[in-house]
């Protein structure tokens, strides 16, 4: 095996995914402050104005963003294998290890948050709007809550348990996939083939319920859906499937593979730092997506169904590339503008705190807004003051739910498991036995534990 004196350690070259993780957690919350401003508008004519302001429309049709966290996951996943690859032979017997290691990494924190939802959540408040908004739930969770430790809530339309971990689930099903193929698939050429075909499967799935359903391009975000917690078709079959979301976990693998065999190659990338203005182009591509999704809100704008199939086949792993870019950017210093941001150090503890924050902000959110007593005069300013309240008081939350609960119970299965699950994962990868590279064991979820 190559010496890797030449580059920095692989964890610090992934220094990056703190920023990425925690301004995406960021924005998922702010997506989903919408909430409270559809439910209980004293000015309906305001919501209903949103709508025709560009710039509201960008900021509604960011759902897209969520996509981030399955490339880094498949990238994170991949990368992890390829170093476990350099000392210890791929056995089939290794998948289930990684794939129990993975839900029990995710499981306990979930189960406090889901029996809290299930149990005490009806008794915090009280309210005209605490029957729509936090009882309606309740009882989704008591009666499905099973789905949700199973990880298959986003194939079971008939529940609204904990609506906003269809991403669990997904992840989680993506996570077996990719597992399997990076430990079965032995030969390059072979990992090559089921990750193309991987890949094309995942345009044409969404494409295709678009078409044959009639389904809409992008999932269309109305007050009316919001109010009534109702879910959309094109969410139920499109948004959350796990199916229909795995083309960017397969981009996320490929450039976990990608990014490894570049150090292994001690390829020189400093050649590439003449085509850095691509990468600065990255971040206003993103928002140009969301501008052209947003024509899709627009009632003069009538798109036929092919039109509508090839945007939502297209639209994620488009979004993904671009995400790859960014990543390439800061991991080979590439780019010199958004790995700084992304790579400031005032976002590893915000970070650590992100699988937390997204179990917990939306029963914050849902709280809130069942305690509302009167209709609310709704306006900017009101929106954005409630969009960051609500940003600081899930961290505030988050923070006690990972030191009471996410840290011990992890450490604890982590010891109780050492040999079976977690050994396998973690201590093959000790600095000691790969020149001095570590990963830390949480990074493909939301969070990178100590």
């Amino acid at each position: 095996m190559s010496s890797y004196k030449n580059f920095d350690s692989r964890e610090d070259r992934f220094k990056s995914f703190h920023g990425l993780r925690t301004i995406t957690i960021i924005c998922v919350i702010l997506f989903h402050s919408f909430l409270p401003v559809a439910v209980g508008p004293k000015n309906p004519r305001f919501i209903e104005m949103q709508y025709e302001n560009i710039f509201h429309l960008i900021f509604i049709n960011g759902t897209i963003l969520v996509q981030t966290f399955f490339v880094m996951s498949g990238c994170l996943l991949a990368y992890k294998l390829e170093v476990y690859a350099e000392k210890h032979e791929m056995r089939w017997t290794l998948i289930p290890k990684v794939i129990t290691g993975f839900w029990i990494k995710l499981t306990p924190t979930y189960i406090v948050v889901l029996g809290l939802t299930a149990t005490w959540l009806r008794y915090a408040g009280s309210g005209p709007f605490w029957e729509i908004a936090v009882t309606k739930e309740v009882q989704h969770c008591r009666t499905n809550g099973w789905a949700n430790l199973l990880y298959v809530n986003n194939y079971l339309d008939s529940t609204l348990c904990m609506i906003h971990t269809w991403y669990l689930g997904a992840n989680m099903q993506m996570y077996v996939i990719g597992s399997i193929v990076c430990i079965l698939a032995r030969s390059n050429r072979s990992k090559k083939i089921l990750l193309i075909l991987l890949f094309i499967l995942g345009i044409v799935t969404p494409a295709a319920h678009t078409y044959f359903q009639d389904l809409d391009a992008i999932y269309i975000i109305t007050p009316e859906i919001v109010r009534a917690f109702k879910n959309d078709v094109t969410f139920n079959e499109v948004y959350r499937r796990g199916h229909t979301n795995i083309v960017n976990f397969v981009l996320g693998l490929t450039l976990g593979i990608f990014i490894y065999r570049l150090q292994v190659n001690q390829v020189d990338m400093v050649k590439f730092k003449k085509y850095r203005f691509l990468f600065l182009l990255t971040i206003p591509a993103v928002f140009g997506l969301l501008f052209i999704g947003s024509v899709f809100y627009k009632d003069e704008f009538q798109a036929s169904a092919i039109t509508k199939a090839i945007y939502a086949g297209l639209i994620k792993p488009i979004f993904g590339v671009i995400c790859a870019l960014i990543i390439i950017g800061c991991v080979f210093k590439i780019d010199n503008v958004y790995r700084i941001i992304f790579e400031w150090d005032g976002w590893k503890i915000p970070s650590k705190l992100s699988y937390s924050v997204f179990l917990l902000h939306f029963m914050i959110i849902r709280a809130m807004t069942g305690r509302y007593t009167t209709l609310t005069t709704m306006n900017n300013l009101y929106m954005i003051e409630k969009s960051l309240n609500y940003v600081i008081m899930s961290y505030i939350a988050a923070i006690a739910l990972f030191l009471l609960v996410e840290a011990p119970l992890t450490e604890f299965l982590k010891n109780c498991l050492e040999f079976t699950i977690f050994n396998t994962k973690i201590k093959s990868i000790q600095p000691e036995q790969n020149n001095g590279i570590y990963l830390n064991k949480n990074a493909d979820t939301f969070i990178d534990e100590k």
